[in-house]
């Protein structure tokens, strides 16, 4: 029996975040190197699915009718297989496991959704074994979405749902990730964003209109530049007021200011991630840097964070067929 398999990385918003990207202004995000997997694998019993996510505690597989539903990854799990497999319900075992740390801005929810509707699409036939044409593609960006909309509400998702470009050359930069450990609230952080702009429209539109101009200088950079550290020289200075600017909108949290500060001692620039308010932020690090462990030593074991270093730039989903 054959096994559906599919990977799909993390994403980084590098110089834009969700709560800016809510006005419908350009935001850049790659791809982080930090996977989730999904496997699909078929069952002998008929009229049952299978289920291991220890990223929500179900370490061990489960049957759905043992499972809570009240959890937002298992409706979403259960909207796209019913969605996707359709009337004939196969009996299946879904097992996922993500590199990414929940909830922490790093597009944990979004690479699990788009990880499993690429598999359960395999799984089924709906898209190509081999290669990723844009009609596969774009197909399960379509399933995701609709996972995502569970998590996250329509809402968001739909604002997030935007026309995309892409790069022909996005460099390949390194990057400390460090996980806070505080729990963050999308649609809160978005709601704080939307609170003050409907407030004070006067003082947040130039705020939200200079953090689209960021993002055009950042784009004319990568354009232009030939290096790594041409492109780190750029964008050093916009990561501090792009970071600026967002806590100045009301979604930074002591926790990531901390980060903020102890990198900038080092001489680093540092900016949230995501919807802000806890999670994640990133630190851009030159090609040639030789204090990472002294910086991560400060995070980890005085401040209690998680540090990860990884490459942005790098591919989105793939999948393939598992051969017994």
């Amino acid at each position: 029996q054959e096994a559906s398999e599919s990977t799909k990385r993390g994403k980084l918003s590098q110089i834009n975040s969700a709560s800016a990207s809510a006005p419908a202004k350009r935001a850049l995000a790659c791809a982080v190197g930090l996977y989730t997997t999904t496997t699909v694998s078929p069952l002998p019993n008929a009229g049952s699915i299978s289920i291991t996510l220890p990223e929500v505690g179900i370490k061990e597989p489960l049957l759905i009718d043992t499972i809570q539903l009240k959890n937002l990854a298992i409706q979403s799990l259960l909207v796209l297989y019913i969605g996707i497999c359709g009337p004939d319900h196969p009996s299946i075992a879904i097992k996922a496991h993500s590199e990414i740390p929940t909830g922490s801005g790093l597009g944990s929810s979004a690479s699990f959704c788009v990880s499993l509707a690429a598999a359960l699409l395999l799984s089924v036939g709906d898209i190509a074994e081999k290669g990723r044409d844009a009609k596969d593609l774009q197909l399960v960006n379509e399933w995701a979405l609709c996972g995502e909309t569970v998590l996250h509400g329509c809402n968001i998702c739909l604002i997030l749902y935007i026309q995309l470009t892409k790069f022909s050359r996005f460099p390949s930069l390194r990057t400390l990730l460090t996980n806070t450990r505080v729990e963050k609230d999308t649609k809160k952080q978005v709601g704080i964003v939307t609170s003050r702009m409907t407030h004070f429209p006067s003082v947040t539109t130039p705020l939200i209109n200079s953090i689209d101009e960021i993002v055009g200088t950042v784009c004319d950079s990568l354009a232009k530049s030939n290096t790594n550290a041409e492109i780190c020289e750029t964008l050093n200075p916009l990561i501090q007021m792009n970071h600026g600017i967002l806590v100045a909108l009301g979604v930074s949290h002591p926790a990531l200011e901390k980060v903020v500060n102890i990198a900038a001692g080092k001489g680093l620039m540092t900016k949230l991630t995501g919807a802000g308010g806890g999670g994640c932020c990133v630190t851009l690090l030159p090609d040639v840097y030789e204090g990472v462990d002294e910086i991560k030593k400060e995070l980890e074991v005085d401040c209690g964070f998680e540090c990860l270093e990884a490459k942005v730039g790098c591919d989105g989903v793939r999948w393939w067929v598992t051969k017994p």
